[in-house]
């Protein structure tokens, strides 16, 4: 666990901006600085906050702080083999750092996101809010009121518990997290009055992103580092977004990549010919049915299809617009009897 949290020393919550970081920071840097300030402890005070800027306002460190709860690399000693996978650890949600430390993880969180076919056809941008564990505003993710801790009596602190299994003239150690401190070695204090102290507590949040152009009925992609926040300053779990699309538009349709559309064309124009107007995802496109065309005949117009979602704007997957054209045959009942009399002296 932390001794000091630095969002702590510097009076801004964890999703301070860089500018609302570096205000506070000249604000107390001015107020604790050893040849102005007449309080005792002043140099101690300057010296850590100087301390907590020179982290968070490094991105690369501030990224590691946050994830690891250090930004020191040299106590970073292991990385989780499964790190990034889509849907969270095999393994359970604690992650092995180094010896004995290990970063709790957080629970991935699922959403499920509706377009439109238009949408699916040219992509979108979405601003989402949602409901997730998030940081403990009151203890700043530690979990206790004081942000003291103490090492497990269970693990007696090195977060692990060791079982030796006897196989024939075999013997195998096995070894896993200590359940009561999570493997972290360090069991709370006093908990937080307002988590209890997991570290936790209910809220929301704004995730936005891109849902690329041929997104596939429910079809998904992962966010990494958008789920729910880590257990005492943890590492969060990712947001998993699913994503289902209206299957039909003006008689428009999707199959795989290709757009699709029938086309009913009365005898006569498909016996003359004729121009005509036909559905597109947005607008209309004008094109010639040739005379002489027979019912069951397909067009098709090159690239004017769907993306292929791991290749959105790659003209080279892009899939094809294709016209179906069947002959609209009409009913008997429809027709007069001279009509019906002249059909048959055509095609005697």
């Amino acid at each position: 666990m932390l001794d000091k949290n630095y969002y702590d020393v510097l009076g801004v919550s964890r999703n301070a901006s860089d500018k609302e970081i570096k205000n506070a920071f000249r604000a107390l840097s001015k107020k604790y600085h050893p040849d102005i300030s007449k309080e005792p402890d002043a140099e101690d005070k300057f010296k850590e906050i100087n301390e907590a800027y020179s982290v968070l306002s490094d991105p690369k460190k501030k990224e590691m702080y946050d994830r690891y709860g250090t930004a020191d690399e040299a106590e970073i000693q292991q990385e989780d083999p499964f790190d990034g996978f889509p849907f969270g650890d095999f393994f359970g949600k604690a992650r092995r750092q180094g010896n004995t430390r290990v970063v709790e993880r957080g629970d991935d969180i699922k959403i499920d996101v509706n377009i439109s076919f238009e949408e699916m056809f040219y992509g979108t941008h979405k601003k989402i809010s949602v409901s997730k564990l998030c940081t403990c505003h009151r203890c700043s993710g530690s979990g206790s009121e004081t942000n003291e801790t103490e090492p497990c009596p269970h693990c007696h602190g090195t977060g692990m518990f060791y079982e030796t299994i006897r196989q024939g003239n075999s013997i195998i150690e096995r070894r896993y997290p200590c359940p009561h401190c999570h493997g972290t070695g360090q069991i709370i204090k006093d908990q937080c009055e307002n988590c209890h102290g997991t570290g936790l507590e209910s809220g929301t949040s704004d995730v936005e992103f891109d849902i690329p152009s041929g997104m596939p009925n429910n079809g998904y992609f992962v966010i990494k580092g958008k789920g729910n926040d880590g257990p005492h300053r943890g590492v969060p779990g990712n947001l998993i977004v699913v994503v289902h699309c209206e299957e039909s538009q003006f008689g428009l349709y999707r199959d795989g990549c290709d757009l699709r559309y029938n086309l009913k064309m009365k005898f006569p124009d498909m016996v003359f010919g004729a121009d005509v107007e036909i559905p597109y995802v947005r607008g209309k496109k004008k094109i010639h049915i040739e005379a002489g065309t027979e019912s069951g005949k397909e067009i098709r117009m090159y690239g004017m299809g769907f993306d292929d979602p791991n290749n959105p704007g790659d003209t080279r997957f892009k899939g094809d617009y294709i016209i179906r054209v069947d002959c609209e045959i009409p009913k008997k009942k429809d027709l007069k009897k001279e009509d019906i009399e002249t059909l048959k002296k055509l095609f005697k």
